[in-house]
């Protein structure tokens, strides 16, 4: 199992990649600029919400349980991203 301090650096850096992404999209001349600010405030929301449940393992006692917990934080954060990347990727496809 990755350590809690490797999944947290995963949610910081996956994050952070989405929102530079975004900010280079605005340079784009004809960039949707709210739609693009939107995307990158739903992916600041969805990290602290993954870092939050990092810590919400007080009734989980079975370490199976909780490595199947920590997976599905894995899971939620690559599905975030995607679903972020296909929103900026419809954005680029009406700007360019």
């Amino acid at each position: 199992m990755a350590s809690i301090r490797q999944l947290k650096k995963d949610i910081d850096y996956l994050v952070s990649q989405v929102v530079i992404d975004c900010f280079l999209y605005n340079r784009i001349e004809g960039a949707e600029k709210e739609a693009s600010y939107q995307i990158m405030e739903d992916m600041l929301g969805l990290g602290g919400k993954l870092r939050k449940r990092l810590y919400q393992t007080g009734e989980i006692n079975d370490k199976k349980a909780l490595k199947n917990h920590y997976r599905e934080i894995g899971k939620d954060l690559l599905q975030g991203c995607d679903g972020a990347y296909d929103k900026l990727k419809a954005l680029m496809t009406k700007a360019g």
